[in-house]
């Protein structure tokens, strides 16, 4: 265990930092492996049901991927709006996306 000085910080020897900086990396490592893998996944379970011929599933989640696609497409327009400003160029509450 890392050894405790007298001002109640913990005093990392050279070999420990480095176990924690190995420790580090395995871990980003893992979890970039299980991100790649939950993307599989999920594009496998997508491009499943995709194939299915006209089932409640499909409807779904067809109708989910054009939700979301308006969602974006929402928010990027509100994104470039030209919003109205009061004199002091301050966002009036007319302008505020999630007031809409």
């Amino acid at each position: 265990m890392a050894e405790s000085h007298k001002s109640g910080f913990i005093q990392h020897t050279p070999q420990k930092t480095l176990n924690m900086k190995k420790l580090q990396a395995a871990l980003a490592v893992f979890v970039e492996k299980w991100r790649v893998a939950c993307e599989q996944i999920s594009a496998a379970v997508a491009h499943w049901i995709l194939r299915q011929e006209n089932t409640p599933e499909r409807r779904r989640y067809l109708a989910n991927l054009e939700l979301e696609a308006a969602l974006k497409r929402r928010l990027l327009e509100a994104h470039k709006a030209n919003k109205p400003r009061d004199n002091q160029g301050r966002y009036t509450k007319r302008s505020a996306p999630h007031r809409a």
